[in-house]
């Protein structure tokens, strides 16, 4: 297949073939971590693709770039002597949510992450394969089952830290330290990069969180709490525990803690890239705008591709729900305290001045010019 290939196969796998007539500016590729990755287009009825036009419906397939998506929309239209139709496919992943496990499990227990995708994926017989890559933490859950392999999945990501993102129908949650690598992209502004926008609210604000780890084999358990410096500016606002049977002693199980709470508003930003090289879904980039100061390390949120004969780059966004990107933020906070303080210095050197004019003035000063 060439770079840009769309192939269509219908449900039951017997035809598969090229699509064409479709509008490549039309098309667009939509990933959200952990949330969502599907593809848009229009495909145009011509007397070329008569064949595959007809098959274009609910539950066929569209395979783009190795990877087969579930066609979920499909809404024909009719204007003046044109017929098309507008597509709306999911990855084929997310076809996941067809298992349920109907069985639940009670009552609180600590899973770790493959117990838990284990059990949820009891009695699956739709073809999925489930792997974890990287060490994550267990988590205590009660009540555990009567839900979709998908929201196992969801969940498993969001409550063990970890990131979803499938190969056709084998799901793999990495940990972060196994999904993000840094390949050397840099983005900076007015170079490969425009439309900076940068979103702030306190909505996940947390300053205090307190943490259980491992019994110990004289019966204790180690625990720990964090409590943020920021607490003096937004007050203690507390997390839910975190378990983790990881930490035998309260040391290192604080500075776990530190990593489990956002203490400054969470930040999303959103950036236009125009560079020519392809940008991955797990890629950090290290973005650099000199005149709003900024300077970070990013991971990759969000990311709407185009096709490529359209020659449009990419649109990215980051976000900072756990730990990426809080030291925008505090960088943010800092030029805006480095601002009063300078602005308080002038007000100061300003009244000096003047003080100085109207004792000049009244005469008590006096000076020596040479």
């Amino acid at each position: 297949m060439e770079k840009g290939d769309i192939l269509y196969r219908n449900y039951s796998g017997t035809i598969e073939e090229h699509l064409i007539d479709f509008d490549p500016d039309s098309f667009r590729y939509e990933y959200e971590k952990n949330v969502k990755r599907n593809i848009h287009l229009t495909v145009y009825l011509t007397n070329r693709n008569s064949g595959v036009y007809k098959g274009l419906s609910e539950e066929a397939f569209l395979i783009w770039k190795g990877e087969t998506y579930t066609i979920k929309e499909c809404n024909p239209q009719q204007q003046g002597d044109v017929q098309f139709k507008e597509i709306a496919a999911q990855h084929i992943s997310f076809g996941c949510a067809d298992h349920v496990n109907y069985d639940k499990v009670e009552p609180e227990r600590v899973y770790t992450i493959s117990q838990y995708l284990a059990f949820g994926n009891t009695g699956q017989e739709l073809g999925y394969t489930i792997e974890t890559r990287g060490d994550f933490p267990t988590v205590s859950f009660s009540g555990v089952g009567q839900q979709s392999l998908l929201e196992f999945v969801q969940t498993a990501a969001e409550k063990f830290g970890g990131i979803f993102f499938a190969n056709n129908k084998h799901l793999v949650i990495y940990s972060k330290e196994e999904w993000d690598e840094y390949k050397g992209k840099d983005l900076r502004y007015q170079f490969n990069t425009d439309n900076v926008k940068l979103y702030s609210n306190t909505y996940n604000l947390k300053t205090y969180i307190k943490g259980f780890g491992a019994t110990k084999e004289n019966g204790t358990v180690a625990e720990a709490v964090y409590l943020s410096p920021n607490a003096n500016k937004y007050g203690r606002r507390k997390a839910e525990p975190v378990t983790d049977d990881r930490f035998y002693y309260a040391q290192p199980l604080m500075e776990y803690l530190k990593t489990k709470i956002l203490d400054v508003p969470e930040t999303s930003l959103e950036i236009t890239y125009t560079g020519d090289e392809e940008i991955s879904e797990n890629e950090q980039l290290f973005f650099i705008h000199e005149t709003m100061g900024y300077e970070s390390m990013l991971s990759l949120e969000r990311y709407t591709g185009y096709h490529p004969y359209t020659n449009k780059p990419p649109d990215v966004g980051f976000d900072n729900k756990l730990a990426d990107m809080v030291d925008i933020q505090r960088q943010a906070h800092k030029r805006y305290n480095n601002m009063n303080t300078r602005l308080e210095s002038t007000r100061y050197e300003v009244k000096q001045v003047t003080g100085i004019a109207n004792t000049a003035l009244s005469g008590d000063v006096v000076g020596e010019v040479t």
